[in-house]
């Protein structure tokens, strides 16, 4: 299925917060299990500064840059209905970890 809709989001760390820890909280806190949770299947890799969540008809890439963490959010047509939900959601979990 390709994947076609692209939004982007972003959270400015808090104060307490650097690259680093923020990479270790994303290591510890964002997890296959995590996300069955909210009703998805995904699979998660960390790669260096970059983690990638894939699922049926999205992916979901953040980058961990020095003062933030920028979301890039794949939706294939099908999942574009609810496109407003499903940013709202992840953007909700980027504030509450790393904002």
């Amino acid at each position: 299925m390709k994947l076609r809709h692209n939004l982007v989001m972003e959270t400015f760390y808090r104060p307490d917060l650097d690259k680093e820890k923020a990479i270790a909280i994303a290591r510890e806190r964002i997890t296959p299990e995590g996300i069955k949770k909210k009703g998805y299947k995904a699979k998660v890799d960390l790669f260096g500064d970059q983690l990638k969540i894939s699922g049926k008809g999205f992916d979901i890439n953040l980058y961990f840059e020095n003062t933030s963490v920028t979301g890039n959010l794949k939706l294939s047509l099908i999942l574009r209905p609810a496109q407003g939900k499903i940013k709202k959601e992840i953007q909700s979990v980027m504030d509450s970890l790393f904002g």
